[in-house]
């Protein structure tokens, strides 16, 4: 071998000695949280997630995963995610109004399976009367949201400043696809439209009900309207579809009057 021959050896076994012992030292990359978490509730306390971003629910400060901390713990990524709560009354306490379940209603904002135990036994309460607001809010950056085996109760959205205006139990604005499926929506309380639930689509979306059952919610005319009633407050619920290819679908479903009003799918 010629000594040209030897150098060129050396020089490449250098480089690629010198690769290996950078790459051996540097630092491993962050790790990303693979879509579809799944987090267990395991405490009806309400509290706000420690740290959203460590990938954890860790509520604080008790630290336990709390139905708060796990939506905004799956808010933090695109998700889809699966939300399962047990059998328990989770009343909400944190008053306030923001769009990032840190305080106030639990916003959703991207693709969520929130799974409880049957509507019988695990009982999401609003609180409306502390926290004035509702129990639910799906955003407009959500997609597909799936709500099963659940109680929704206690909700009030009563104020107009807010981003939304009625839903007392639960509500959506945009083109999600939101599926409820033994789900009971009672006594909650919206001014104006869907006492129990207000589904107001922007562009396409859609809402199905199955075994959900409505009852004894109310819809209250707004400060400035001359009706002497809400909209879809006696049937519980309002579902605004527009001409946005939006659609609205019940099956085995009841929704039971306590005041009159439009109700049905409008």
């Amino acid at each position: 071998m010629s000594p040209r021959s030897i150098l060129r050896r050396d020089v490449a076994v250098l480089i690629i000695t010198l690769l290996i012992a950078s790459l051996a030292g540097a630092p491993p990359a962050p790790a990303k949280r693979a879509a579809g978490a799944t987090y267990t509730v395991d405490s009806t306390l309400d509290e706000p997630d420690a740290n959203p971003a460590d990938g954890k629910c860790v509520s604080f400060p008790s630290l336990k995963c709390t139905l708060r901390a796990a939506i905004m713990r799956a808010n933090f990524d695109a998700g889809p995610d699966t939300i399962i709560v047990p059998a328990g009354v989770y009343t909400l306490t944190a008053s306030g109004d923001d769009d990032a379940a840190l305080v106030g209603d639990l916003d959703i904002k991207y693709d969520v399976t929130i799974v409880g135990a049957g509507s019988g036994t695990t009982i999401v309460d609003a609180n409306g009367a502390v926290t004035h607001d509702r129990a639910f809010q799906v955003l407009s950056t959500a997609q597909n949201v799936t709500l099963s085996g659940l109680t929704i109760r206690g909700g009030q959205a009563l104020s107009e400043a807010g981003s939304v205006a009625g839903g007392g139990g639960l509500a959506l604005t945009g083109a999600a696809h939101l599926s409820l499926s033994d789900v009971l929506i009672e006594d909650n309380t919206g001014v104006q439209q869907g006492g129990g639930l207000l589904a107001n689509f922007a562009a396409g979306g859609g809402l199905t009900l199955d075994h959900v059952v409505l009852r004894a919610n109310s819809a209250v005319p707004s400060a400035d309207s001359h009706q002497p009633q809400g909209d879809g407050g006696g049937r519980g619920w309002s579902c605004w579809t527009r001409p946005t290819r939006s659609t609205c679908t019940t099956a085995r479903s009841t929704a039971t009057r306590r005041r009159t009003g439009a109700g049905g799918c409008m």
